[in-house]
């Protein structure tokens, strides 16, 4: 910067530049705005730099690049859950077919621990959702 300044630049001044010295030649293009400002009798700010041409644009704040990306994978969750919920469907429906006939699961414990965990997420989505049924728990 000194060769730019007689004196160091302030913060604004240096947060003016600091994308004109991150473009190709940015030093000679740096000395020009603060020519061209000082000619003017104007001060150095990211509009003078801009009026030359000499600025890059700001990038997207961070935030609403986080809030896109919470919400595409929201949005993925929710197309996973109804596909979740159409494939439960399907199998309790073979179940109640099963159970028309008066078939019995040939592993107790795990439709056991399978009706354990459609209980449990049973409640969590009722919860999540605020559909009735979220704070009671189920028969065992």
């Amino acid at each position: 910067m000194s060769k730019i300044f007689y004196t160091p630049p302030n913060a604004s001044q240096a947060k003016a530049l600091a994308p004109v010295l991150a473009l190709d030649s940015g030093e000679d293009k740096a000395v020009e705005v603060v020519t061209d400002v000082q000619s003017s009798g104007k001060k150095v700010t990211a509009a003078a730099a801009k009026r030359l041409g000499y600025a890059l644009p700001r990038p997207a704040p961070k935030a609403i690049d986080d809030q896109k990306a919470e919400q595409q994978r929201r949005e993925e969750a929710g197309r996973r859950l109804t596909a979740a919920a159409d494939l439960a469907a399907r199998a309790l429906a073979q179940y109640e077919e099963a159970l028309a006939v008066g078939a019995t699961p040939a592993d107790p414990e795990r439709a056991a621990a399978d009706l354990a965990r459609l209980n449990r997420i049973g409640r969590t989505l009722a919860k999540q959702t605020g559909l009735p049924g979220g704070q009671a728990t189920a028969p065992a």
